[in-house]
């Protein structure tokens, strides 16, 4: 006896081995000042993931045991959920707009230094 198993596509997870991937779309205003993502998982269960750190292009949020059961699991029974972020920019800005920002952010890092 054979097998085949073919997943099927899911239109918010892509399975990467016992790990599930999501991408998400965040405006800028919560990259930069954080947010609370509310995700359903494959399970029905609803999860609330704060995000409280600068989201930066390319950055991901990983989530331990929310992923994938493990066929044998050992210490761990899920794979991890890796939250990919896509930041939603602004098409255009005006000028005083710009000028507001380039202060505020400016403020910002002489403040950190």
């Amino acid at each position: 006896v054979v097998f085949v198993v073919h997943e099927k596509p899911h239109n918010c997870f892509v399975r990467k081995a016992n790990d599930l991937v999501a991408t998400y779309n965040i405006s800028l205003t919560d990259a930069l000042t954080g947010t609370t993502l509310k995700l359903t998982c494959l399970d029905g269960k609803e999860l609330a993931i704060p995000v409280t750190e600068v989201v930066r292009p390319g950055y991901t949020k990983r989530i331990a045991e929310a992923g994938m059961p493990l066929r044998k699991p050992s210490t761990r029974k899920f794979g991890d959920l890796l939250v990919n972020f896509q930041i939603m920019f602004p098409q255009n800005l005006l000028t005083a707009r710009k000028e507001e920002i380039r202060k505020l952010l400016s403020e910002q890092v002489d403040e950190d230094i």
